[in-house]
């Protein structure tokens, strides 16, 4: 196939700013970078009939970066990477494998970037972006290390090493990641690797078959993760934090999770947890089912305040432990903490089922369990009982049950 990444190029290096459209019956091979440096530029696709090849070597397919206004759509492409596995029949390692769209940084500009109604097959990070302003919806990901990867920066900086007084006014704000489809993944859907979002929504996404939803290292604020469906996670589905030792938490806060379906599967390489976080600050956890994993369906590592786990289904957590375990844990100073209206619905009868654990020797302060019902299996008559759902204090005092 004959390399059209040159004709590509002049199309989008064209003075007049035209859209540039990818007709039906070619697919285009991609055997170089592209550079979009003007704004206000749509690539727009025809079905599934562009397929971008990346050549061995290359480290991505397409890089817009331009200022002070930059605007991108990217629409109804195909973007074919390199196969998970390689000519010898074994998977490729995640440095064999090529970044797809890279948005960077503008300092002191607005950025602009929409990617709707594509498809992205065999990359490390389908979408990478480090502006703001950002609107992922409709896609189909596959065979993928991470579909998005967040790295905001500043002047070359991460966030967190840059004074308060130089970041920009806006952030990384504006975030939507809506109603995209997640198969066959390494790592997670979304990936925060820098920065500090506030506001970002990840909604009405479908995941199955391995990869987990969100991993964040850096802090974040404001963010809102409802009616997801995730299905057969290895690991973790929404993880945040790095959870190293010798270091200050990382601290969430004014989180939505809310309307999401979170199901494991027992086997080996089976994930551990639903939720794990470092310290979670102004969080609602609410009306959510949570179905078959092996330990604890949430993590709460450090200090926690002001959370609310409400309306929640909790079924089958636990089940290669034979004395049970608890749904919720705590590792850290637990403050204003309420848990009311949940479900737990154990596969068997087991004397530690225990709702809540507090796992480390911290004060509790005005936690509150009330109205949750542990639902225990009778398998001696085949029938199914009822039971108070229990707390269990190693630490602190001032607990209504």
């Amino acid at each position: 196939m004959t390399d059209d990444s040159d004709a590509i190029q002049a199309a989008l290096d064209n003075p007049d700013g035209y859209d540039v459209y990818f007709p039906p019956g070619h697919n285009f091979a991609v055997e170089k970078t592209l550079t979009i440096s003007k704004s206000h530029i749509k690539l727009v696709g025809h079905s599934d009939n562009f397929q971008s090849n990346p050549k061995a070597g290359r480290t991505e397919t397409i890089i817009s970066k331009c200022s002070p206004v930059f605007h991108i759509t990217v629409h109804s492409i195909t973007f074919d990477g390199v196969s998970f596995i390689n000519q010898d029949g074994k998977a490729r390692d995640d440095a064999e494998l090529a970044d797809c769209i890279i948005n960077e940084a503008i300092t002191g500009g607005e950025t602009v970037l929409n990617v709707r109604n594509c498809n992205f097959k065999g990359y490390r990070n389908a979408v990478t972006f480090k502006g703001r302003n950002v609107n992922i919806r409709d896609n189909l990901f596959f065979n993928c290390v991470h579909a998005v990867r967040i790295e905001y920066t500043y002047n070359g900086a991460g966030e967190e090493s840059v004074p308060e007084s130089q970041k920009p006014a806006n952030g990384l704000r504006g975030v939507r990641i809506v109603n995209n489809r997640f198969h066959s993944f390494w790592g997670h859907a979304v990936y925060v690797a820098a920065g500090i979002p506030v506001g970002m929504q990840i909604v009405g996404n479908y995941m199955d078959v391995q990869g987990g939803l969100l991993k964040a290292d850096t802090a974040m604020d404001g963010t809102i993760i409802a009616k997801n469906s995730v299905l057969f996670p290895d690991v973790t589905p929404i993880e945040l934090g790095t959870f190293e030792t010798g270091r200050d938490p990382i601290t969430y806060k004014n989180m939505i999770i809310s309307g999401n379906v979170i199901k494991g599967v027992v086997k080996i390489n089976h994930s551990d947890h639903a939720i794990k976080a470092e310290k979670l600050i102004s969080t609602c956890i609410t009306d959510n089912v949570f179905s078959t994993f092996k330990s604890t369906v949430i993590v709460i590592t450090a200090d926690c305040t002001s959370v609310n786990v409400t309306g929640n289904t909790f079924r089958q957590h636990c089940f290669d432990q034979d004395n049970g375990g608890p749904c919720i844990s705590f590792g850290g100073k637990v403050t204003l903490v309420s848990a009311t209206g949940n479900t737990v619905w154990p596969s068997d009868v087991r004397e530690n089922d225990y709702f809540i654990v507090n796992t480390e020797t911290s004060e509790l302060q005005y936690v509150q369990v009330i109205g949750n019902a542990l639902m225990l299996k009778d398998t001696m008559r085949g029938g199914e009982r009822s039971a108070s759902c229990n707390i269990q204090i190693i630490a602190g005092d001032e607990v209504s049950e």
